[in-house]
């Protein structure tokens, strides 16, 4: 877990990083180089907010999270180098009181 996410808190009876920041941070440690699929299981109150996720500063997708909880994988597999990754995600809050609440992020092997 990198900057931008507070401690873990139970939510809704999950557990659950959250952040009301414009980037929260994580960061994703490889042997090797490897294409993967990222899935994102969070929610964002009280409105919908536009999500950009990006990988060592390159954007990888984009989408809009509801309230409530659901999973969101960005649209293509994303190539990860060997050592250390960063993973940002931005929320692009509109107002005063958003919040993000990150329950799960998955990382899938892509088929070759």
């Amino acid at each position: 877990i990198g900057e931008g996410w507070n401690r873990p808190e139970l939510r809704a009876g999950r557990w659950v990083r959250t952040t009301r920041r414009n980037k929260a941070r994580l960061y994703v440690p490889l042997e090797r180089n490897e294409m993967l699929r990222v899935i994102l299981e969070l929610s964002v109150r009280p409105r919908p907010v536009e999500i950009v996720v990006t990988v060592n500063g390159n954007e990888k997708g984009r989408f809009l999270a509801e309230p409530g909880y659901a999973e969101y994988q960005l649209s293509a597999p994303v190539q990860f180098r060997q050592g250390a990754n960063i993973l940002t995600i931005e929320p692009k809050f509109e107002e005063r009181g958003q919040i993000l609440l990150l329950d799960r992020i998955t990382f899938e092997l892509a088929e070759p």
